[in-house]
Order: C-alpha cells, then sequence, then structure tokens
C-alpha cells in the first residue's frame, strides 16, 4: 500500500560508506542488471528499525525517541562479511552482506525499540536482523550469478565506522525508491583515557 499525499514512509537506518571491496560486489551486480535492481553506492544503509508510514508532524517526536535510543550507544564499528541472499516463494529474492553480531548495535535496536513505544510504535514482532541490501532480484538468475554468489560467501568487506542514527524518508519510484534525510542523530563519542573517571577504565 503506497503513503497518502499527508503520510510519509520512514525508518530509521546507519549510512555506510562503501569500501573498495562492497563497491566491486556492486559492479558485479551491474553485470546482471537484467535480473538484479542493484543498490546505489549512495544509498547504502542498514536499516535499524522500518516506521512505515507516518505524519510529517511525527518526525519531532521521532528525533527526541532517537536521542534517549542512542544517549548509552557510544559511536563503534561494524564489520561486514559475506554476500548471502533471502528467497521468497522458492526463488532469491534479496542479495545482502551479513552484519558480525555487535553489542552496541544490538542496543541501538533494544533501545530504539523502548523509546518508541510510548509513541504507539510497537516492537518489530521480528527478531532484529541486521544486514545491508545489495539488491533486489526480478527474475530467475543466470548460472554465473549464482556461481559468483557461492565465491562471495565468506569475503569480508571490512570495518564500517558508525557515528550517527539517521531517520530517512523513503520515496517509492519506478527506478527505485529515493531517500530524503529527515534527522540526523549522532551517538556519544568514545571517551579518551585523559578523560575517562578511573572508575570506567
Amino acid at each position: 500500500m503506497s503513503p497518502t499525499p499527508s503520510q510519509w514512509r520512514t525508518f530509521f537506518a546507519i549510512r555506510l560508506e562503501p569500501t573498495l571491496p562492497l563497491q566491486a560486489a556492486l559492479a558485479a551486480l551491474q553485470r546482471w542488471s537484467s535480473v538484479v535492481r542493484s543498490v546505489s553506492p549512495d544509498h547504502l544503509h542498514l536499516t535499524v528499525r522500518f516506521l512505515g508510514d507516518l505524519a510529517p508532524a511525527a518526525v519531532p517526536d521521532l528525533a527526541e525517541a532517537a536521542q534517549l535510543a542512542v544517549s548509552d550507544v557510544v559511536a563503534f564499528s561494524l564489520s561486514l562479511t559475506g554476500v548471502l541472499s533471502f528467497q521468497s516463494r522458492g526463488r532469491l529474492s534479496v542479495i545482502w552482506v551479513g552484519v558480525r553480531d555487535h553489542p552496541q548495535l544490538q542496543r541501538l535496536s533494544s533501545n530504539l525499540d523502548a523509546a518508541l513505544e510510548p509513541l504507539g510504535i510497537r516492537p518489530d514482532s521480528r527478531p532484529f536482523h541486521p544486514h545491508l541490501t545489495l539488491g533486489r532480484v526480478r527474475a530467475r538468475p543466470p548460472v554465473p550469478m549464482l556461481h559468483w554468489l557461492d565465491t562471495q560467501r565468506d569475503t569480508d568487506f571490512g570495518l564500517f565506522p558508525v557515528s550517527s542514527l539517521e531517520l530517512l524518508r523513503s520515496e517509492l519510484t519506478p527506478k527505485g525508491p529515493v531517500y530524503s534525510l529527515l534527522e540526523t542523530i549522532p551517538l556519544p563519542r568514545p571517551k579518551s583515557p585523559e578523560t575517562a573517571h578511573p572508575a570506567e577504565l
């Protein structure tokens, strides 16, 4: 269902700058553009919480909830490894990169659920499964593409610094989604050894 003109399709996400291995993976998928709609490098993100269609007037409250959620989540780095896929009705549907479990990311997700609940946004019934979408499969993949996927299962895509959470608007178009930044919520910076209290060291 498309949002009404008075509603915005919104979500919280972490934007990721593509490393060279990630750029190479996206370029490889371009070879099969007839069957895969790959994500633009400028649009790479890890969805922390999809909110759905909400009124624009809700943005300030969402930003305030996010500020509360990040208050005890110090900036960190994520490690991405391996190209994998989801299936739908027996065929490939989404190609994605795995995100190694990180306690700060899990805390951010659970904090956000707790902060959004007073706004009437209930926690997702499905467990949080962080992943980075590379592309969506629209037709039966050719054999060379399947072979390529097999070779990428253990690829190390590097470390990605996470210093902020973003509230984004998604507008669906025939050429794919267009994202607009609504709010940026910085994560607290780690304390340096010089400024940390002795009890925190």
